[in-house]
């Protein structure tokens, strides 16, 4: 990768170079990678009995090698902080997964703050089997209770399971884009949800459109 990287800065500083040079100034460069080319390939007399495509390809390869060339050369004429700033190379992965893993440990955070502090937090978004009953609940209810999660994660997890279920019995999918798309016109944001903290912005700017919609449809989930 960083092979490939230095390869790229060569190459562009390369391309610059002779693109700002006068004719008078690049033609001796290109002449002396002509001659190259020849003498690589056998000599005058082997280049001839090249045909027209073969020829071709070689003196493109004898172009992008000047070009490195001329940009390697280039390279070097430039400041410590000039190279550290074209070569510097930094890895981070996959951008989503950063994102997930950020709100993921600052939700739990927030969780044990919510704990600590003696405060109950956002309401439970419990399933129906969970959900808080008028009588007396089992030891085994109970516990499930205890264990529902809350918030703004949990929101969006279950909008995510609603409109774009894994599985297609299940949320409404290609009725949900259809009804969004008549209703709302603004497909920019909701066909695909990028990332965990891009959800809350969609879901609450297009809250109420939602609302009418499960509202107005039987949902099997």
């Amino acid at each position: 990768m960083e092979k490939e990287k230095q390869k790229a800065i060569h190459q562009d500083l390369g391309e610059k170079e002779i693109l700002g040079m006068p004719n008078q100034e690049s033609l001796p460069h290109l002449i002396k990678a002509q001659e190259d080319m020849i003498k690589h390939a056998g000599g005058a007399s082997k280049w001839e009995k090249l045909s027209a495509l073969e020829q071709a390809e070689q003196e493109s390869k004898m172009l992008e090698q000047l070009v490195i060339q001329l940009g390697e050369a280039a390279y070097e004429n430039l400041s410590a902080t000039e190279k550290r700033s074209l070569s510097l190379f930094i890895w981070v992965g996959c951008g989503c997964h950063k994102d997930l893993n950020s709100v993921r440990g600052g939700n739990a955070a927030m969780m044990d703050w919510w704990k600590a502090n003696n405060i109950e937090g956002p309401v439970p978004l419990a399933n129906r089997d969970n959900v808080k009953k008028s009588g007396p609940l089992t030891p085994a209810e109970e516990e499930a209770l205890l264990k529902t999660t809350r918030g703004g994660v949990k929101a969006t997890k279950l909008a995510g399971e609603i409109f774009n279920s894994s599985s297609d019995k299940k949320g409404y999918h290609d009725t949900y884009h259809w009804w969004w798309q008549e209703n709302v016109r603004d497909l920019s944001h909701s066909l695909i949800h990028p990332t965990i903290t891009f959800k809350p912005i969609v879901l609450l700017q297009g809250c109420f459109s939602c609302t009418s919609l499960t509202s107005s449809n039987s949902l099997s989930m």
